[in-house]
């Protein structure tokens, strides 16, 4: 008995001395992480001609973190195909965003059948009894694209939105730990019939840690299993849906710094010190039993 609480004490010391090593390992990572930001992204809705079909949708994200990872690089296209089964009318077509004002927007184009048309940006805080209110995730504040257009009679019309905007990881004195990156796939919702869409994530550099696509049946969280493919540098993350109506309600991608605040002092702790440690308790723990045996020897002749 008094050779196995040898070795136990002996173990639980070898682990004491590696977590005391911790703290001068973090002491140098900035960390907050109750500052997160979010930008979230929707399909295009109709105001109020719900018989308008939408056959197709094409979207993809690019996301490049810069080499000292102040800031994600972000463009954002979409293509959206409209079809119009019955008579020539007009609607208004909404792109619903958030925020996308305060992180300053660039190379902004909307083009309808490739020629580019005007479109307001409204910021509107939603309800439950607003239009569009149960198709969005996430905030109930929204920017949203407006253009008034006008739908031929049987006749296919594709939208087309990009732009680029940069999600920086410090604002003033105000630190980032978490970024979010969303777009709400329910939207989809909003024109009869199915449609057949592929959404894209291609990120370049440092990579989510966090990501799904899902939705809410009731009070059970589903979820949709995507497409992981490597690129130079980089991933593709895909879901795809064929000629459906789309039960999920959002993909979320969530980006995180803390790995990447290290030090590079902090990082040859790690790779070096922890390790070394390890073996010193290891060899220590080894020391203590032999020498255990050997007195149970010298005892026990």
């Amino acid at each position: 008995m008094t050779t196995k609480k040898n070795i136990r004490n002996s173990i639980v010391l070898s682990l004491l001395i590696t977590t005391l090593c911790f703290p001068s390992v973090f002491s140098n990572v900035e960390a907050n992480s109750l500052n997160l930001y979010a930008t979230n992204h929707g399909m295009i809705l109709p105001y109020n001609n719900s018989y308008l079909l939408m056959p197709e949708a094409n979207v993809r994200f690019t996301i490049n973190s810069t080499a000292d990872l102040k800031e994600y690089l972000i463009k954002f296209n979409a293509n959206y195909t409209i079809f119009n089964p019955n008579e020539t009318t007009s609607s208004l077509i909404g792109a619903p965003f958030y925020y996308l004002d305060y992180w300053g927007i660039e190379n902004l184009e909307v083009l309808a059948n490739g020629t580019e048309i005007d479109s307001e940006l409204f910021h509107i805080e939603f309800d439950e009894n607003s239009t569009w209110f149960e198709y969005l995730s996430g905030s109930d504040q929204r920017d949203i694209f407006i253009s008034n257009l006008t739908f031929y009679a049987n006749t296919s019309f594709i939208l087309n939105y990009s732009f680029d905007y940069k999600l920086p990881w410090k604002i003033g004195d105000i630190k980032f730990s978490l970024a979010e990156v969303w777009y709400d796939v329910g939207t989809a919702r909003a024109w009869s019939g199915n449609v057949t869409e592929t959404v894209e994530y291609v990120v370049y550099g440092h990579q989510p840690f966090y990501y799904n696509c899902s939705g809410r049946d009731e009070t059970v969280r589903f979820y949709k299993d995507g497409i992981i493919e490597e690129i130079d540098d980089g991933y593709c993350y895909s879901w795809s849906w064929n000629n459906e109506r789309i039960k999920e309600d959002q993909i979320e991608f969530r980006f995180s710094l803390f790995e990447e605040k290290l030090t590079p002092i902090d990082k040859m702790i790690m790779i070096i010190v922890f390790p070394s440690v390890g073996l010193v308790g290891l060899i220590f723990v080894s020391l203590r039993i032999i020498k255990v045996r050997r007195k149970r020897k010298v005892a026990n002749p």
